[in-house]
């Protein structure tokens, strides 16, 4: 059986080095992107055809999120958690990312994306 001899003055720097390099590997590849940058949408079959997530800002009032969705032919299906983010029901059957754009061009809205399928595999 062999026997793995452990020299104890460098043990503390090889340590430091492994983990130097266990800590870069794991930066290379995040598990979530802080990036702000917008991608296109996925293709058509990777989201919901007739439904998107909205986002309004914390200060907008109840009346003015109904107005804003009343004006664009959609409503509101549920929140999504404790902050003004809901899922959207398209009505009028316009496109998906027709409709993003429109919510984008009010102020009151933080962001509007589709309401993406998750896959599993």
């Amino acid at each position: 059986m062999y026997r793995m001899r452990v020299n104890k003055k460098t043990l503390p720097a090889t340590l430091l080095i492994l983990s130097a390099a266990l800590l870069f590997a794991c930066n290379r590849s995040p598990l979530i992107s802080n990036s702000k940058e917008t991608a296109s949408p996925p293709a058509k079959e990777n989201y919901v055809k007739d439904e998107v997530i909205v986002k309004f800002k914390n200060d907008v009032v109840e009346n003015r999120i109904k107005e804003i969705n009343s004006s664009l032919g959609c409503e509101i299906m549920r929140s999504i958690g404790q902050t003004k983010t809901f899922l959207i029901k398209i009505k009028t059957g316009e496109d998906v990312e027709k409709i993003i754009k429109k919510y984008k061009k009010f102020e009151e809205v933080e962001y509007a994306e589709p309401n993406f399928i998750k896959h599993t595999h």
